[in-house]
């Protein structure tokens, strides 16, 4: 009686990752366009799956002017997106 011996485990060879994507609710994900990361917060679809951001703000650290422009960024970005619009946070 012949055995074999596998050498490679049973499986795809995938690698696995230790990220979900695409991404589900609560999940983190950058805007691939301003590079801004925020929360999935809804989604919708199947086969054209969509993804509503919210993007937080940043914290005002002084500069008045430079902190709305960073505010109204963040309120711009927070829509929804396809996913060949986001990328996972790194």
């Amino acid at each position: 009686m012949m055995t074999y011996r596998r050498s490679r485990p049973l499986g795809g060879s995938m690698p696995k990752t230790d990220s979900r994507w695409p991404p589900q609710l609560g999940d983190a994900a950058r805007d691939k366009d301003t590079g801004l990361v925020g929360t999935v917060v809804k989604t919708k679809g199947v086969y054209e799956a969509r993804f509503r951001l919210h993007v937080d703000p940043p914290a005002a650290d002084g500069d008045a002017a430079a902190w709305k422009r960073a505010k109204a960024a963040a309120r711009m970005a927070s829509r929804w997106y396809g996913i060949e619009e986001l990328e996972p946070p790194s």
